[in-house]
């Protein structure tokens, strides 16, 4: 079990290029199914001014609390905290503000595509400002991952997210997990090797998937009522019931 665990994950090149192929062809797929997809009155989506301006500010934010507020404040002060700063830090809690204006986002921007896009604006200017070495296009399947399995789980429960009280804390919960744990299992496994020819150990990797499981968990379920309370304030989301016509149209 020791060697298991702190043993390499590499595949042989052929089977690594491959499955980088695969991934990336799946994803173009997925990206077309989910721009083209009608609305519920059979029309294309239309796009206003209010949620092209509402996306913007919120990469923005996104990536500003990412990259400065949980990296450079949050990170080193909870870390800080005597007995369990450790705990703290290893199941993410830092990333609270980060996963609040997420699901925010999923909300207040309601066309099909907003989380892909939004994610991608964050990720494409935190490698312009903090990268270091620039864009580097062969990274940005990981951005567009990580709101890809967002988009087709609002499509998959039929444009009810948030808005059924039985299932307010697992679409948080779910929503919150399908952005982060695709590229848990993509970047060490797949992208890394072939791209930055950086490898990881299984250990590494199992660690990076039960604390982001179990961490973004509690987040979730303490976030999601202050983030529905808000959508209220904005009258971006209805009253929450179990009535099955209403909902988040994606």
């Amino acid at each position: 079990m020791h060697d298991f665990l702190f043993s390499k994950i590499k595949f042989p090149f052929p089977v690594s290029i491959t499955l980088l192929a695969v991934v990336w062809i799946l994803e173009v797929v997925a990206l077309i199914f989910i721009l083209k997809r009608p609305s519920k009155d059979g029309e294309p989506a239309r796009w206003t001014t209010k949620d092209i301006i509402t996306l913007a500010i919120l990469s923005v934010i996104l990536m500003v609390f990412n990259s400065v507020v949980n990296d450079r404040l949050l990170g080193p002060l909870f870390k800080s905290i005597p007995l369990i700063g450790s705990v703290v830090d290893l199941l993410h809690f830092k990333d609270f503000p980060l996963l609040f204006f997420f699901l925010l986002a999923v909300v207040l921007v309601r066309k099909p595509g907003a989380i892909i896009a939004m994610l991608f604006i964050k990720y494409v200017l935190e490698q312009l400002i903090y990268g270091g070495s620039g864009i580097n296009p062969l990274d940005w399947p990981v951005a567009i991952m990580q709101g890809l399995f967002v988009e087709l789980y609002l499509i998959g429960r039929n444009g009810k997210v948030f808005l059924q009280k039985k299932w307010i804390f697992v679409d948080a919960i779910l929503i919150c997990l399908l952005k982060e744990l695709p590229p848990d299992f993509y970047k060490p496994i797949i992208g890394s090797p072939v791209i930055h020819g950086s490898v990881t150990t299984v250990l590494k990797v199992a660690n990076d998937i039960w604390t982001h499981i179990v961490g973004y968990s509690i987040l979730a379920v303490i976030l999601v009522p202050l983030v529905i309370q808000v959508a209220k304030s904005l009258n971006a989301i209805d009253e929450i019931d179990d009535d099955q016509n209403k909902g988040i149209e994606v």
